[in-house]
């Protein structure tokens, strides 16, 4: 993850990435935060 991010988004982007990696659940992150968004990390919506 990128070392820019805040400890929030951090947090947020890591525990869909345990859901989707180590789960295997299908992840969309509700956000409007746009760090998150042009990341593309997970799906996001809003």
């Amino acid at each position: 993850m990128p070392v820019i991010w805040d400890i929030h988004d951090g947090i947020i982007c890591g525990t869909a990435l345990v859901y989707r990696d180590f789960l295997g659940e299908e992840v969309t992150v509700i956000t409007k935060d746009m760090k998150i968004k042009n990341a593309g990390i997970v799906n996001t919506i809003w």
